[in-house]
């Protein structure tokens, strides 16, 4: 099972180079099919990888300037995330160090028991996300939309949620111990004591 992981990231890697190096991706029409076929090689991608692997592919992404379209100054990013399989991956640390998924689209995003500890995750759109289970502590979402967001048993703790929009999310069992939620829109949200 590792070795067709293994497989199969490297001929995604080897894939995307491709498109970016020959075929100038990053650079490409908004929305056209050079972006929907890298888009459907992603998800493809990260529903059959471990997350291990799946770190791999979303730093590359973000190394690459596919996924932060404020990165590269665009009116939207090159590949979204949106309803991506990132179940489990361990973004924390990684985005502090210069990366981060400032304005990244992760609608619909699994992203239970994912660790993103002390990101920055500023203005990015995690609108009815599974994050459930999730490692957030010290995390940077100044500005996030959360709404409908499931970040039910998530670890909140000493997280900036400034003026995050969290209407409808739920907050059941989410540790929000030092959490400042200055601003924040929470509105028909679920918490729990």
């Amino acid at each position: 099972e590792q070795r067709a992981q293994n497989t199969a990231l490297q001929t995604y890697l080897d894939q995307m180079g491709n498109l970016l190096l020959e075929k100038d991706l990053a650079n490409s029409e908004p929305a056209g099919p050079l972006q929907a076929v890298a888009r459907a090689q992603t998800h493809t991608v990260l529903r059959s990888l471990g997350p291990e692997d799946k770190r791999i592919v979303v730093l590359f992404l973000h190394d690459s300037n596919l996924i932060c379209a404020e990165c590269t100054g665009q009116q939207q990013a090159v590949i979204d995330l949106f309803n991506a399989d990132l179940e489990g991956v361990d973004l924390s640390g990684e985005i502090v160090a210069g990366a981060s998924l400032v304005g990244a689209k992760l609608e619909h995003a699994d992203l239970s028991n994912a660790t993103f500890g002390n990101s920055v995750l500023g203005a990015v759109d995690l609108s009815e996300a599974n994050v459930s289970g999730t490692n957030l502590v010290g995390a940077h979402l100044y500005g996030a939309d959360m709404a409908n967001a499931n970040l039910q048993g998530a670890d909140l703790r000493d997280a900036t949620l400034v003026a995050v929009r969290l209407t409808g999310a739920n907050l059941t069992n989410a540790d929000l111990q030092g959490t400042d939620l200055s601003y924040a829109d929470l509105r028909d949200a679920k918490v729990s004591q």
